[in-house]
């Protein structure tokens, strides 16, 4: 049967042993979410940057329909518009899939303390 002291310092190596564990989750957590406000700045910059571009697109298309001085000119700059904005929303479809998927990554990190998927199968 173990001592009163020795089972005090059982208990204490015990007690130090899960700090230890619980300040590495702590941390891993902290640098997943800060990963994920990262991520969210990046997307609201790249987004902010992406209509500012559709509005200088409209705003040239405005000025090519106002300076049109015939039905085909007119018509070409609705042409042009078009053309642009389905490339734009091809694009943006691509980018939406692209930062839904590492958005989830990253949240998928939060609730796996940061260790990776093989990781997390081996603990």
């Amino acid at each position: 049967m173990a001592s009163n002291g020795q089972a005090t310092e059982n208990s204490t190596n015990l007690m130090s042993q899960l700090a230890a564990t619980s300040s590495h989750h702590i941390e891993e957590f902290v640098k997943a979410q800060i990963a994920t406000l990262m991520r969210f700045q990046e997307l609201n910059r790249h987004w902010l940057d992406r209509w500012q571009a559709e509005a200088k697109v409209f705003t040239d298309f405005s000025t090519k329909l106002t300076a049109a001085r015939s039905l085909h000119e007119a018509t070409k700059a609705y042409q042009e518009l078009a053309e642009r904005h389905w490339q734009m929303a091809s694009e943006d479809a691509k980018r939406i899939m692209e930062d839904s998927e590492a958005l989830a990554l990253n949240g998928a990190q939060l609730f796996t303390n940061g260790r990776s998927k093989q990781q997390s199968l081996s603990a």
